[in-house]
């Protein structure tokens, strides 16, 4: 297996946990709007799952 197709395993996978420990955080009446918010904060999981975890305790 080549080192990329490991590192690309890893991403797709911070991502789907990532969408869906956010999901139910996110406190929007919109279903669109939750989905959304979950999948934007999924992608760019690295830098914005640790913050948006940050800010939903207060």
């Amino acid at each position: 297996m080549n080192t990329s197709f490991i590192l690309l395993c890893i991403y797709v996978v911070g991502v789907i946990i990532s969408t869906f420990i956010i999901f139910p955080l996110t406190r929007d009446q919109s279903l669109v709007v939750r989905c959304l918010s979950s999948l934007l904060i999924g992608i760019t999981w690295p830098l914005s799952l640790p913050v948006a975890l940050l800010l939903s305790m207060f």
